[in-house]
C-alpha cells in the first residue's frame, strides 16, 4: 500500500468514526447523553476551583476537551464525505508520474 492509498483509506476510517458520532449523537438518547456530559465536563462554566488546584484545572479541562471534541466529531459526520473524494482526487493526482 502506497503512502498516498494509506492516506486515503485513513480518512476512510475517520470519517466512518466521525459518521458514527453523529448517528448516535443525533438520537433523542445521544442529545440526551451529551447535555449530560457537558454538564459534568464544566462546559459551560468554569474550570477553576475557588481554591486554585492546578491538578483540578487540568483534569476538568480535559474533561471539557473530550466534551467538545466529541461535538466536534458529531458536526463533522454531519458534514458527509465529500471531502474525503477530493482527497482521493488529489492523491491520485501526486501519484501521477510528471
Amino acid at each position: 500500500m502506497s503512502a498516498s492509498e494509506a492516506q486515503i483509506k485513513a480518512a476512510q476510517l475517520k470519517q466512518e468514526l466521525m459518521d458514527l458520532y453523529h448517528r448516535v449523537f443525533t438520537t433523542e438518547d445521544g442529545r440526551r447523553v451529551l447535555e449530560n456530559m457537558r454538564w459534568r465536563a464544566f462546559y459551560s462554566k468554569s474550570t477553576f476551583p475557588m481554591d486554585f488546584n492546578m491538578y483540578v484545572v487540568a483534569s476538568r479541562e480535559g474533561q471539557r476537551n473530550f466534551v467538545m471534541e466529541t461535538e466536534a466529531f458529531v458536526k463533522q459526520g454531519a458534514e458527509g464525505t465529500p471531502r474525503l473524494q477530493s482527497q482521493a482526487v488529489s492523491a491520485t493526482a501526486e501519484e501521477r508520474p510528471q
